[in-house]
């Protein structure tokens, strides 16, 4: 999720979930942790 997250400027996050097999609501709620592990910190 990190390449992801490095890149989703450059392409976009549906063809970048296509290629690594992964989906793309996965893809946000992961976002949505780092954010609220972040906050705690």
């Amino acid at each position: 999720m990190m390449f992801m997250e490095m890149y989703r400027f450059e392409f976009s996050i549906r063809s970048m979930a296509e290629v690594l097999e992964v989906s793309r609501s996965g893809f946000y709620q992961f976002l949505k942790r780092s954010k609220n592990v972040i906050r705690k910190i």
